[in-house]
């Protein structure tokens, strides 16, 4: 296990800080195969043009590009993906296999749709494989995280405010193979755990939690507010192991 500390100038930097850490640890972890990991659903598309039909045919090339891109950051890690070159319409006709449209709408110069973009898997494959990407093909349980704040002192974890859990719930990782969520933090939630027993580490309460969301493992994320600097720090709680952090990083300036 690992503790991590970083000191960040905001909450999206920590939240990005920590996705990167936890990238590699997370992806080896129990995996699932997705049945629909080569899809990207329901794309909200509304584009503009002369007339309704060419609305739309820009509406389908927009769309194939703004899917391929999320394809690729759900299979690759954000360092690797500088190294996989720009697709032209040639080479992204032989990635789709298939568009699907609803609720489509016309007006008189617009197009509004969700569209659906199924790609190819061997095609994909292939482009990767030709860029020298590494990437993954399973999908991890969940990580749960659970955004402890401190203030005067004292973890607030349900308690409001709660900025670090606002940030982490804003935090959407639906569309990738690792997903991090935050608890809604309904009834269930409020009883299964407190700050005080996330912050000490109170295993059968982080089991219950973990349990109840089915998570592969829950992050304790601690923040506090220091002048203009917010030093964070998180735990990791594989579900059934002991929770005693073995190493930690630090990194400032951020």
């Amino acid at each position: 296990m690992a503790t991590i500390a970083i000191l960040v100038r905001n909450a999206t930097r920590a939240l990005a800080t920590l996705w990167l850490a936890w990238a590699g640890s997370a992806l080896a972890a129990e995996a699932l195969k997705s049945t629909d990991l080569f899809s990207v659903v329901d794309l909200p598309m509304e584009v503009s043009a002369d007339n309704p039909s060419a609305a739309r045919d820009r509406a389908i090339d927009e769309a194939q590009g703004m899917a391929l891109r999320q394809l690729l950051d759900r299979l690759t890690l954000p360092q690797d993906r500088g190294r996989i070159p720009k697709v032209d319409g040639r080479r992204l006709n032989q990635l789709v296999a298939g568009i699907e449209f609803a609720d489509e709408k016309f007006t008189a110069n617009k197009y509004l749709a969700r569209i659906t973009v199924r790609f190819r898997p061997a095609e994909v494959r292939r482009l990767l494989n030709e860029s020298g990407v590494q990437f993954s093909e399973t999908a991890a349980k969940p990580i749960l995280v659970l955004p402890l704040y401190f203030q005067d002192g004292k973890p607030r974890l349900w308690e409001e405010p709660n900025p670090w859990r606002d940030a982490w719930i804003r935090r959407d990782t639906t569309d990738s193979l690792l997903s991090i969520r935050a608890p809604s933090g309904e009834l269930a939630d409020v009883s299964a755990i407190t700050g005080e027993q996330a912050m000490a580490g109170e295993a059968d309460r982080l089991e219950a939690i973990r349990a109840r969301y089915d998570a592969g493992e829950v992050m304790v994320a601690e923040a506090r507010t220091v002048g203009r600097a917010s030093p964070s720090k998180t735990r990791r709680w594989p579900g059934g192991k002991a929770y005693t952090p073995a190493r930690s990083v630090c990194g400032a300036g951020m």
